[in-house]
């Protein structure tokens, strides 16, 4: 089954959500609308989006602070609509973190091309950086096949524990919530009392223990877990 492309719409213009949810939805996007700065970076922490269209014309401080703390907290492509004219504006916007800048009024068949093209590009980048080997200090992951190695010694791992290390070390220094781990490793969104998780996690970490290597995957309480640099 492919994966449905999953969009944040971030504005409170409830005429232009309504139209943009309706546009993308037929398109087969799935649309989560967030109207104010807080919702928008709970979103984000929260679920695993493929980009994001940001409303610069907020109100509630959705401004450059928004724009700075989404690309802090995520490496989510980011569209910017804005009213502004002025080119040295739109290239704040770019300096600031968006990918790309969409002036209003929207022309919805530029809006599909560009959302288009950037998706063709993170899924060529995805593509290519699938296949590269993974090295933190003497682990190693060795992709195409799937095996893991820590000073060269193999470290035997079940499917999902590689899944799960693969999405820790490719993310490596940055916070991976449990909700990203479910939907990325499970496949499913998070359930309330769902505690498959610590299992796998606790499994690995014995495992890496077992074999010598130091405790890298840091619990970030009420966040979720971070993959160390030795």
């Amino acid at each position: 089954m492919k994966k449905q492309t999953k969009i944040l719409l971030l504005q409170n213009d409830q005429s232009l959500g309504f139209r943009l949810s309706n546009l993308l939805g037929l398109e087969g996007y799935f649309v989560h609308c967030a109207s104010s700065q807080a919702e928008g970076l709970k979103a984000v922490k929260g679920s695993c989006f493929d980009i994001c269209l940001l409303d610069m014309n907020l109100d509630g401080g959705m401004n450059f602070d928004t724009l700075t703390k989404l690309r802090m907290r995520s490496q989510l492509p980011i569209i910017v609509l804005s009213n502004a004219q002025r080119e040295q504006v739109k290239i704040t916007y770019l300096e600031s973190g968006a990918d790309d800048v969409i002036n209003k009024p929207i022309n919805e068949r530029e809006l599909l091309a560009k959302i288009n093209a950037i998706l063709r590009r993170e899924l060529y980048a995805k593509q290519q950086y699938s296949t590269q080997d993974i090295h933190i200090g003497a682990l190693a992951l060795l992709r195409k096949s799937r095996e893991v190695y820590f000073h060269k010694k193999p470290l035997p791992l079940t499917d999902t524990e590689y899944c799960l290390l693969e999405l820790m070390t490719t993310n490596c220094g940055a916070i991976v919530s449990k909700e990203q781990i479910s939907e990325r490793v499970f496949k499913r969104s998070l359930e309330k009392y769902d505690r498959s998780i610590d299992m796998h996690l606790s499994n690995l970490r014995k495992k890496m223990s077992m074999s010598g290597c130091q405790q890298l995957i840091k619990t970030i309480r009420g966040s979720g877990y971070m993959m160390m640099t030795p």
